[in-house]
């Protein structure tokens, strides 16, 4: 899951606000890419966060797993200003 932020976002702040909204089922967050360059605006970078949903009782479904996606996604940009890169 890829956000576009203001530069002046920083990696501890996009996971912090990633896992206060990501539930029980997110059981880790990472950011595994941070890009700057052509087809970013100016003073905006990428950071991609891995996410990992798990249920150790049962097999999550899909609507779960976009639910939660969902409110991280949410969350992250309402605290951040971030959006999904698409």
């Amino acid at each position: 899951l890829a956000f576009v932020v203001p530069e002046a976002v920083t990696a501890g702040q996009l996971l912090a606000a990633a896992r206060g909204t990501g539930g029980s089922l997110l059981k880790s967050v990472h950011i595994f890419d941070i890009y700057r360059g052509p087809g970013l605006p100016d003073g905006f970078k990428s950071m991609a966060l891995g996410l990992i949903f798990q249920e150790y009782s049962r097999t999550l479904n899909v609507e779960e797993v976009d639910a939660a996606v969902g409110e991280i996604t949410a969350s992250v940009n309402a605290q951040l200003g971030a959006s999904v890169r698409g």
